[in-house]
């Protein structure tokens, strides 16, 4: 780009303004991803509007609590802090092994497209993306021939499916039931035998003759 008339070669106003047709020129996934390669990737990321927080805050906090790495905007905000939120968001999207979509009227906006695309052409593009409808909104085509969950189901099928594609044991209230009862049941018997040897049966009758005739 030419010099403008009475500036230096190089000055700070030539500099700006080509950094900006370079910005222009170039589409966002294009973008360095700055110091991001750095950081380890998320087990599940999820994407959703604005106005569905409080769902998404839900499962990000149940999963939370079975140890897993969850990225959710509202518990990170700082990991975007003054970075480009477009290739930042592809980067985290992308990367995820596994992304919950929660869908509902609100869900399409600028930076839930920029995520939606990440994971379609992401780690989790094959079997990874998990559709959850949270109103009577139509899946868009990109999602529909993926198996979904509603989440006027509740959220306990949809913790446990998670967990199992993250390879993780989950234990759930039946199991847990079932393992309480035979745990108890296996003490009751290892007490009665323990008895039995203390206080073995007298199985010989009267073998002192003590007994009158």
């Amino acid at each position: 780009m030419p010099a403008l008339t009475g500036a230096p070669e190089n000055s700070p106003t030539e500099s700006t303004s080509t950094l900006r047709e370079a910005r222009r020129r170039l589409s966002w996934h294009h973008y360095p991803m700055q110091d991001a390669f750095s950081e380890k990737a998320r087990e599940v990321a999820i994407s959703f509007a604005t106005p569905d927080s409080e769902a998404a805050r839900e499962i990000a906090d149940r999963l939370r609590r079975r140890k897993v790495d969850v990225y959710l905007y509202l518990h990170s905000p700082e990991e975007t802090l003054g970075d480009l939120l477009e290739p930042t968001l592809h980067r985290i999207y992308s990367e995820a092994s596994l992304v919950i979509v929660l869908f509902s009227k609100h869900y399409r906006t600028r930076y839930t497209e920029v995520e939606l695309e990440a994971a379609l052409r992401g780690k989790a593009a094959q079997s990874g993306i998990i559709p959850v409808l949270l109103d009577g909104t139509e899946l868009p085509a990109a999602l529909s021939a993926r198996g979904f969950w509603s989440l006027s189901q509740g959220s306990d099928q949809l913790i446990t499916s998670v967990l199992k594609k993250l390879g993780r044991f989950s234990i759930t209230l039946p199991f847990l039931a079932s393992a309480t009862l035979l745990l108890t049941g296996a003490a009751v018997v290892c007490f009665l035998l323990v008895l039995g040897l203390i206080f073995p049966p007298n199985r010989g009758g009267d073998p002192g003759g003590r007994l009158l005739a």
